[in-house]
């Protein structure tokens, strides 16, 4: 792999990150602790073990990762109405200081993974929620017609 290629890659993972974490923010809090601990440590989505050499690597960038997902909500809330974009390139340039190894690919990857599992329990939570109305509607208009 030429540095050219791995330097695309890398800011592709960079931007992948940030993006992630405009959702997560986006996104309602259901139970972001108790989510996270489950499918971010215990129950990952790639390897389960880091490289004991990267290891402190990619748990810092895990917990910084973490750590915007829970204290962001009011710089979010303030940057939100005035310049995202300054809050992207800021968090682009805090994750442009880890070293770019195996295992933090995989925390990005694992919190890409994350953050798709948490988007669809949205979906899923809204589905139900219009099954349960659609039936309960579809029981009293049964009750009413006859």
């Amino acid at each position: 792999m030429s540095w050219r290629t791995g330097e695309i890659g890398r800011e592709r993972i960079l931007h992948m990150t940030v993006t992630n974490l405009e959702e997560i923010l986006n996104g309602e809090k259901l139970d972001l602790e108790e989510s996270w601990r489950r499918y971010m440590i215990d129950h990952r989505f790639t390897e389960k073990e880091f490289n004991l050499h990267d290891a402190p690597q990619a748990e810092n960038l895990r917990d910084t990762i973490y750590n915007w997902c829970l204290g962001e909500n009011k710089a979010w809330s303030t940057l939100r109405s005035t310049d995202i974009e300054a809050w992207r390139l800021s968090k682009l340039k805090e994750l442009k200081n880890f070293k770019f190894t195996k295992d933090t690919v995989w925390v990005a990857v694992d919190f890409h993974t994350f953050t798709m599992a948490w988007n669809s329990s949205f979906t899923y939570d809204a589905f139900a929620y219009a099954l349960v109305i659609s039936r309960k509607w579809g029981n009293m208009i049964e009750i009413h017609a006859t």
